[in-house]
């Protein structure tokens, strides 16, 4: 699998197409293709995290910074950071706040909304209203970029 490859699996954001693992997640039609989440306290994980749009949110747990790593075999190829919101749901950062729209933080990539569907936990369960990517973007007024 070439890394444009690995992109495009990730980007179209299939949960389907992916196994959980142990905190972790392997791509159904190419083993060698993983998702971990880092351990606290690497890369910056489990870092306190604030900025507006997430310090807006209604939260009864501090948001921390997570990032995920993914692998092709043993090579390292992707780093992504995140933000846990209310200890439930990892939500790819936003692109940086538009300075001329007057809004708050606009928008995020329609890859990086995918990898969040990837990692979501709570979209298959009864907690996954309030608790979903979707919910999570609504309540902070960003949108996905096509």
């Amino acid at each position: 699998m070439t890394y444009d490859e690995v992109v495009e699996a990730i980007g179209r954001g299939q949960k389907g197409d992916w196994l959980a693992q142990g905190g972790g997640w392997v791509y159904k039609h190419d083993l060698h293709l993983r998702i971990e989440q880092t351990e606290k306290g690497v890369a910056g994980t489990g870092d306190p995290f604030s900025e507006e749009w997430v310090d807006e949110l209604p939260t009864t747990e501090p948001a921390e910074r997570v990032v995920f790593w993914v692998y092709y075999g043993v090579n390292r190829i992707m780093e992504i950071h995140t933000v846990l919101v209310d200890r439930r749901t990892s939500v790819p950062l936003p692109d940086e706040r538009d300075r001329f729209s007057g809004s708050k933080w606009v928008s995020m990539s329609r890859w990086d909304y995918n990898f969040g569907k990837i990692v979501e936990l709570y979209s298959d369960t009864e907690l996954g209203g309030i608790n979903s990517l979707d919910t999570i973007l609504a309540r902070a007024g960003i949108s996905v970029r096509e």
